[in-house]
Order: structure tokens, then C-alpha cells, then sequence
């Protein structure tokens, strides 16, 4: 149970450290503290142990002259604690038996921790205990003898007039004669007891028997509301029951005295402006920097979110751009890499899934990269083996296909040929410049090696493929300038072999070309 306040029952101070009882022995270093701890409600927290209880001594009520704690202290069966204040566990502050009592009106703070830190219960004033109070009519010891008189000391300046709190009002004592009326107290705070709990619902009494009174006069037919309910309406019928206007005047919806919707009388519907000629029209402004129209399904279907079909031969979607800004942008989810952006399906061979027409000097297609991945910018395949991936034609003189830029077929078992070449590739697999000594010039393709393996002896590997002399179509010619030599195609092993001569046939180191294509 947390604490959250407390109400202290007495305190009882039995002892203090100046007091003296004649000379028969020392005063105690210390006094009782008694009291009784409550919880919000009210209840006594019996046999509740607390964390630690801190105790404060102050001359006056803000300067502390000596603190110590108490840890895990257990009231009783009563709610009640006590312990001695004095011979406890000193924190930082003071000695106890050096606090200069008579020096000003001392206050005791108490600070309890149940769990939560320490929470203040109060700074009441210490008022005269039992030893003291004896110690005002203790008996007069015997005189001792009289010393010499000092100088006179010099006047002392007059010290402020002290100040001190009113204490609680302490416990009724015997009836003593009457003295002077003190000053009245501070009005005492404490916390309302709980509500009683509702006492038992009496017995219902029987039933009252009476004779039932004569039905009343019909009242008279109430007139017909055309209002509608806000709650929905029965028995409508759409031909003469709606909500709108009969005269030629738009249909406005709005919220908080902005317009929302409006319906013209020819029954288009806009939303965003009040002039428009679709059938629905959305118009956003300047400052308004979300989507216009937002299709949403449930996570997990399988379903269509839109769907545009145009029966009179029109088109099912235009999409017009006159700002800088993307006409169409496509977006594919991080939480699903394998959606496609766009899929076109055509339902039947004759037609075509896209179809691009640009009637000015635009592209009627254009697709751009920035990045340095391995993607495609564009890329299509073909669903079977046997049919093409991509189809180009042309009706007219134009070319069914221009590119700006390189064309590059990945993949060594990729090609690209023709009717009249058959199988055979149009595009080198490797070509290269080789000076005499076997070094690749500058413009060779990077993926062959060289070595000079003997006098007008070169051994070419080429990445990825074994060359077979009679399988492979290779290119090769001499780079010599006045008197030709000669030069040879061979293979040695998997490796291309390219072998040098002079005019008279003898072999010797030459700088060559080659250009290999593989069917």
C-alpha cells in the first residue's frame, strides 16, 4: 500500500539532553516520539513497516541542527510507532548532544519513505518536557565560593526580538486554578471518515387494483413533415422523396460552413470548386499538398480498386500534366517488393495492352534512371520461350526502333540476330587491339586476357566461353603498315590462338585486330 498522507495522533517527548534531576545522574541523550500513522482514508496502517522514517531538527523552523533515520520501522497493532529520538543513525548534520537548546524555539520535522522517497508529515514546535520542567523547581545546590570580580565587559548591542510558531494545543492536564486566557490555536485539519455502505432495499408492496379509465377522443390528423430524420425514414419513394432542389440551383453539402460537395442541376458532382464540366470533378488549391482521391481495400484482399471502362469507344483515362510534375507516378510498396507497378493485360490477342502515340517531337515513351543499380529501367519478358518479348513494327518509312546510347545484351548465352543470319549473333562477344608484345590497347572489350606465348604466338582467353576454332566466326588482321604479313586463326585448348607472320612467312610478332561471334 503506498502512503499518501498521515495524521499524527500525540507526541509524547520525555527526555531532553540539557535537562538535569539534582545530581543524582545525567539527563538521558534523547527523547520519545510517539504517533500514529493513517492512510488517505483514515484507517490506522497497523503492523505497516516503512522504508526508513527521517527526523529533523531545527533552530527555528528552517535552519538544521541535527538530522538522523530510522529504517524499517513497524508500527504496532494500533497503527502505532515509537522510537527515541537521539541515539539514532546520524545522516550529515549535527550531534545531538551538542544542540544548543536555549539558543532560540526549536521544531521537529518527521519525513516518512514508504517506497516513493521521503514525504514531509510536518514541523510542529518542541515544547518543555518532563526534565525540564523540573529542572525550573529543582532544589538550590550549596553556594560555592565567591571568586574574584572580572572587568566590566563592554555593553553588547541589543539582539533582534526572536520569533517563534505556535505549537499544537498539548493534552488536557489536571484542573488547576484559572489562568489567563491563552491565544486560541490554529483550527486542527482532518479527513472525513468514509460514506456507510446503502442499507437494504425493503420489500416491494403489492400491486394497487383500480379499474382501467374509458378510452379518450381521437385526436384530430397532424400534418405531414417533409423534414428528414436523422435517424432514417420508411416508406420513401425515390420519385418524389430526396434530398436536393427542384428549381435550377445546385445541391450544396457543408461542414462547419465550408463547402464540401456540390451537385449542379445537370447533375454533376464536384468537390474542391464550384464550376466544373465531368461528371466528378476534384480540385485541390495552393496550399492543400494531399492526394485529391485516396483508394484504400482491406489489408490482405485480393481485389480491384479501380476500375475504368469506356463502352462508347472513348478512353477510359486521360491524364492531362501542365505543370512540371509527373502525369502518372507509381509508387510500389516497402512492405510487398514483389508488386508490380504497372500491369498491362490485353484481353485478346488483336488488341494491344499499351499502346503509345505522340503526334509532336516528344517521345510518345521515356524512361530515365539516376541510379547505379543493376535494375532495368525498362524491361519485358516473355511469358512463353516461343514468343518475342518485344515487338517492333512499322507502318510507315520511320524506323521501328531508334536507341540513343549503348545497347548492352547481358548473359553469355544472350544474342541478337536476324532472319537471314539465323542463329547466328550480329553482336561480337569479344574484339581487341594487340600491340606486338601482347599488350590490349585502349577500345578492346574487357573481358579477354593475353599472352604472348612465343615469336607471332597469342593465346586470348576470353571470359566465360571455351573457344572452338570450328564453332566460333573470328575476325583477325594484321595492323602493319607498307609489306603485308600473314596471320592465323587456331585453337589451343579452350583458349583462342592467333599466330603472326612476316611477308615471307616466317613467324614473327605483329601488331593485330580480332573480332570474335559466337552462333
Amino acid at each position: 500500500m503506498r502512503l499518501h498522507s498521515y495524521r499524527i495522533l500525540f507526541l509524547l517527548f520525555t527526555v531532553f539532553p540539557f535537562c538535569t534531576i539534582g545530581a543524582q545522574s545525567a539527563p538521558p541523550q534523547g527523547f520519545n516520539y510517539q504517533a500514529v500513522a493513517r492512510d488517505a482514508s483514515g484507517v490506522e496502517m497497523a503492523n505497516h513497516t516503512f522504508n526508513a522514517v527521517k527526523v529533523d531538527i531545527l533552530d527555528g523552523t528552517s535552519t538544521v541542527v541535527y538530522s538522523e533515520t530510522f529504517t524499517s520501522v513497524t508500527t504496532n497493532a494500533f497503527g502505532l510507532m515509537n522510537f527515541v529520538i537521539g541515539p539514532g543513525t546520524p545522516i550529515t548534520t549535527g550531534i545531538f548532544s551538542a544542540i544548543n537548546w536555549g539558543s532560540s524555539v526549536h521544531s521537529l520535522r518527521v519525513s516518512v519513505d514508504d517506497g516513493a522517497g521521503f514525504v514531509v508529515m510536518g514541523t510542529p514546535q518542541l515544547w518543555s518536557v518532563p526534565y525540564a520542567l523540573y529542572a525550573t523547581n529543582s532544589p538550590v545546590g550549596p553556594a560555592g565560593a565567591t571568586g574574584p570580580t572580572g572587568p566590566t565587559g563592554i555593553n553588547g548591542a541589543t539582539g533582534p526580538t526572536g520569533i517563534g510558531l505556535t505549537g499544537p494545543t498539548g493534552a488536557r492536564g489536571t484542573t488547576g486554578t484559572t489562568g489567563p486566557t491563552g491565544v486560541t490555536g490554529p483550527t486542527g485539519i482532518g479527513l472525513t471518515g468514509a460514506t456507510g455502505a446503502t442499507g437494504v432495499t425493503g420489500i416491494p408492496g403489492p400491486t394497487g387494483i383500480g379499474l382501467t379509465g374509458p378510452t379518450g377522443p381521437t385526436g384530430a390528423t397532424g400534418t405531414v413533415s417533409n423534414a428528414w430524420a436523422l435517424i432514417g425514414n420508411a416508406g420513401t419513394n425515390r420519385n418524389v422523396n430526396f434530398i436536393g432542389t427542384s428549381d435550377n440551383q445546385p445541391a450544396i453539402f457543408k461542414a462547419n460552413g465550408n463547402e464540401g460537395l456540390r451537385i449542379d442541376s445537370t447533375g454533376n458532382v464536384g468537390i474542391g470548386h464550384k464550376t466544373f464540366s465531368a461528371r466528378l470533378s476534384l480540385f485541390g488549391n495552393a496550399s492543400y499538398t494531399k492526394p485529391l482521391l485516396g483508394i484504400y481495400d482491406s489489408v490482405g484482399r485480393n481485389t480491384t480498386l479501380l476500375q475504368m471502362i469506356a463502352s462508347g469507344g472513348g478512353n477510359g483515362i486521360d491524364i492531362l500534366q501542365n505543370k512540371g510534375g509527373l502525369g502518372l507516378n507509381l509508387l510500389s510498396s516497402t512492405t510487398n517488393a514483389s508488386a508490380a507497378h504497372i500491369e498491362l493485360t490485353s484481353a485478346s490477342n488483336p488488341d494491344n495492352a499499351i499502346e503509345g502515340v505522340t503526334s509532336g517531337g516528344g517521345n510518345a515513351v521515356m524512361a530515365t534512371t539516376t541510379g547505379t543499380g543493376s535494375a532495368g529501367v525498362f524491361q519485358i519478358n516473355s511469358p512463353t520461350s516461343a514468343a518475342p518479348a518485344l515487338t517492333a513494327g512499322t507502318n510507315g518509312t520511320g524506323h521501328a526502333a531508334d536507341f540513343t546510347g549503348t545497347v548492352n545484351i547481358i548473359g553469355s548465352t544472350n544474342k541478337l540476330n536476324r532472319s537471314q543470319t539465323g542463329g547466328a549473333n550480329v553482336v561480337p562477344i569479344a574484339y581487341g587491339n594487340v600491340t606486338s608484345a601482347g599488350v590490349i590497347n585502349p577500345g578492346s572489350s574487357p573481358n579477354f586476357t593475353v599472352a604472348h606465348t612465343g615469336t607471332g604466338s597469342y593465346t586470348i582467353t576470353i571470359t566465360g566461353e571455351a573457344f572452338a576454332y570450328d564453332k566460333y566466326t573470328t575476325i583477325a588482321t594484321l595492323n602493319v603498315t607498307g609489306l603485308f604479313g600473314f596471320v592465323t586463326v587456331n585453337a589451343s585448348g579452350t583458349n583462342l590462338l592467333i599466330q603472326t607472320a612476316s611477308i615471307a612467312g616466317l613467324a614473327a610478332d605483329e601488331p593485330f585486330t580480332f573480332l570474335v561471334f559466337k552462333p
